[in-house]
């Protein structure tokens, strides 16, 4: 118990530029870090998993993507919180991108809130949060995807 005491505060991390990248100080999985990295970057284009483990952890090794896919459900519950809708494609999940209402992308998230609906660490108020920025950005009622 004495030992937690004497420990040091971690430092909050930041981004640093390593060469042409830009990387995590800490190289520890931080979700808001990487929500803002992913509001800038997955708005437009697809983001890969490699580019987010290259972010978080400074290089992109199986271990390193593994450990970012186990974050996808973290990220998306962050990116719903502050009104954004995060997509996903390949199995096992290759690359992000946020939801701006393409019809292509309507139909990967109208798939993702169907398995959402489903998921029980997801509670009512993010899947209701979640349905409200897809009806926002596609301008029509889940139940007419369908």
């Amino acid at each position: 118990m004495d030992d937690k005491k004497d420990r040091k505060p971690r430092k909050p991390p930041q981004i640093v530029r390593i060469g042409m990248r830009d990387v995590l100080s800490t190289q520890r999985f931080n979700v808001p870090m990487v929500a803002d990295k992913l509001i800038t970057d997955a708005v437009n284009d697809w983001c890969s998993i490699i580019d987010i483990a290259r972010f978080v952890y400074g290089k992109a090794l199986k271990e390193d993507r593994c450990r970012v896919r186990k974050y996808i459900w973290h990220l998306r519950k962050e990116l719903i919180k502050r009104g954004y809708l995060l997509l996903t494609e390949g199995r096992p999940v290759d690359v992000v991108k946020i939801h701006v209402g393409s019809p292509l992308e309507d139909q990967y998230a109208a798939t993702l809130l169907k398995k959402m609906k489903s998921r029980t660490d997801i509670s009512a108020d993010v899947y209701a949060k979640a349905e409200l920025i897809f009806n926002q950005t596609r301008g029509t009622p889940l139940e007419a995807a369908g």
